[in-house]
């Protein structure tokens, strides 16, 4: 990977997202909300981070995608989850596969050949792919507004969000984030209290 797909990298896992997250618990239009959903920011991630790459990584032309998942055989667990897709514009065979809105050791940057979760990362995404669409994250952004109604916890449009979220990148550059790997864990541990195997 080139110099400048290592700091693009770097700093949207390391400060982009945590600051996604940070600026969404912290504006959030009705309170708590955030939290009952877990922290759960997959769309809002995956737009504002092609927002950022388009910037930052032009060549590559920036892709989303939202997929039905399911995880489980007995019983059964379906959840929607938002992700990125990179081709590359130089006509080489790396395309990038991105999935920023995971913690920890989920978190995929990883070149690929085609949109798929790479092989090697298996292990870390279980959940089976029912169907995917793509979404048309370029129109939103052009047009500066997140959704139609605004986006779902501030109510914002993608600019302000996105705007917000820089700012508090160069404000708070290494604030804890040990909050939420305790809001995931919360949902795990519910998910399992309810006897879902996950």
């Amino acid at each position: 990977m080139q110099n400048k797909e290592e700091y693009v990298k770097t700093f949207m896992i390391d400060h982009f997202v945590p600051a996604l997250r940070r600026v969404l618990l912290a504006n959030e239009k009705m309170r708590g909300l955030f939290v009952r959903h877990y922290g759960n920011c997959c769309n809002q991630t995956a737009l504002l981070s092609c927002m950022h790459l388009t910037r930052e990584l032009p060549t590559y032309l920036w892709e989303m995608y939202e997929g039905l998942f399911q995880i489980g055989e007995g019983r059964i667990i379906y959840f929607n989850h938002a992700w990125i897709y990179g081709i590359n514009r130089m006509g080489l065979d790396k395309n990038l596969f991105l999935n920023l809105a995971e913690d920890g050791e989920r978190i995929t940057w990883e070149p690929v050949l085609e949109n798929t979760y790479p092989e090697h990362c298996q292990h870390v995404w279980y959940a089976k792919e029912i169907n995917r669409r793509p979404m048309n994250w370029e129109t939103v952004s052009k047009a500066c507004i997140a959704f139609n109604t605004g986006e779902y916890y501030t109510g914002w449009s993608a600019k302000r969000l996105y705007d917000a979220v820089m700012q508090e990148v160069i404000d708070n550059p290494d604030a804890d984030m040990s909050w939420y790997a305790e809001l995931v864990q919360a949902r795990v541990n519910e998910l399992r209290k309810r006897g879902f195997e996950i």
